[in-house]
Order: C-alpha cells, then sequence, then structure tokens
C-alpha cells in the first residue's frame, strides 16, 4: 500500500517519497522501481491491485520453484510429488507466507533470479545480466549475485545488466523525472 500510494504521487508530480513524513514512513526505493513495479498497479482500483499483485507473485513463486527443480532434478522429481512439495513450502516455511500475506515482491525476485541461472547455466551470461538487472529493480537484496558476476569476471552478464538497468532507467525517465532521481540519490539512498 505504500509503494502504491508512491506510485500514485508521482503519477500526480508529487514527492514519491512524501520526504515531509518522518523518515521511517517514506517509502526508499529508486524512482525506477517506483515507475516499473508500482505504478501499473496504482492505476488499477485497490482490490483489483491487490488480487493481481498476489495472483502474479504466487504464480512467479510456483514458476521459479518448478523452474529450478525441473533444472536441478529434471524429470526424475514426478509431477504430483512437485506439486506436493510446493504446497508444502508455501503453507509451512514462514518466510514464503509472510512475504505472500505482506505483498512484499520477492517472489518476482525469486523468479528473474531463477531464470537468471538457467540463463547462466545455458552459457547465456548477457541475459543472466538482464535478469539480475531485473530482479533489483524489486529490491536491492539480490546484489551479492551482481557481486559474484563482477568477481568472475562474467562480461557479457555485466553488460546484459548494465544494459538493462540503464535501459529502465531512460524508460522510466518521462515519468520519474530527473529530480525525483536527484532526491533520491543525494537523500534517500545512503
Amino acid at each position: 500500500a505504500t509503494h502504491r500510494y508512491a506510485a500514485i504521487r508521482l503519477l500526480r508530480g508529487d514527492d514519491p517519497f512524501d520526504s515531509m513524513r518522518e523518515v521511517w514512513q517514506q517509502i526508499n526505493v529508486p524512482p525506477v522501481t517506483i515507475a516499473l513495479v508500482y505504478t501499473p498497479w496504482a492505476l488499477l482500483p485497490i482490490d483489483v491491485a491487490q488480487a493481481g499483485w498476489g495472483i502474479l507473485h504466487i504464480s512467479a513463486i510456483i514458476g521459479a520453484t518448478v523452474l529450478v527443480a525441473r533444472t536441478f532434478f529434471g524429470s526424475r522429481i514426478p509431477p504430483d510429488l512437485l506439486a506436493v512439495m510446493i504446497v508444502l513450502i508455501f503453507s509451512l516455511y514462514e518466510p514464503w507466507r509472510d512475504t505472500i500475506w505482506l505483498g512484499q515482491p520477492n517472489g518476482f525476485i525469486y523468479l528473474f533470479l531463477s531464470i537468471g541461472l538457467v540463463m547462466a547455466m545455458r552459457n547465456r551470461w548477457f541475459l543472466a545480466g538482464v535478469c539480475i538487472a531485473v530482479s533489483l529493480v524489486f529490491k536491492p537484496v539480490a546484489s551479492w549475485v551482481a557481486l559474484y558476476v563482477i568477481l568472475t569476471r562474467r562480461w557479457s552478464a555485466m553488460v546484459g545488466g548494465a544494459v538493462a538497468g540503464i535501459g529502465m532507467i531512460v524508460v522510466t525517465l518521462p515519468l520519474a523525472g530527473v529530480n525525483w532521481w536527484w532526491v533520491w540519490i543525494t537523500r534517500k539512498m545512503g
């Protein structure tokens, strides 16, 4: 809800960080995240947005889990057993339950990192870098993956990540504007 509110403020041309509020009540995501991730949901009625987010989020978690399981275990896991495992994981593993209940974007991060992992395993490092960059738009929690790419000198992954990152920033500039980037860089990022 707080990120949706920031997106509504951004659409109106107002300060998306709501800098006049107490610092712990402000959001701390870059303008590209507000514009790409939350603005589409701000254009919908709240009930539709929440239902859509929830359905897509759970689908992303399930899709990523199936992708990872199939990539590492192939067809050794029968589909019925995989379905039971997924239901158990989601119903018993508290971090996933909290992610779903609190509306966190972790499932989307998991999906893009899973696709990136598959791309890396297929030696498609440029696409792996693109996936890492997209996952970072949701939350910088996966920054350690970018660090791995840098330390292992996966140049094509770095180029893919840079192209995707710069592309997403450029695409969102008309909405996010330079001013809100400046506010984020000088006051929020640290």
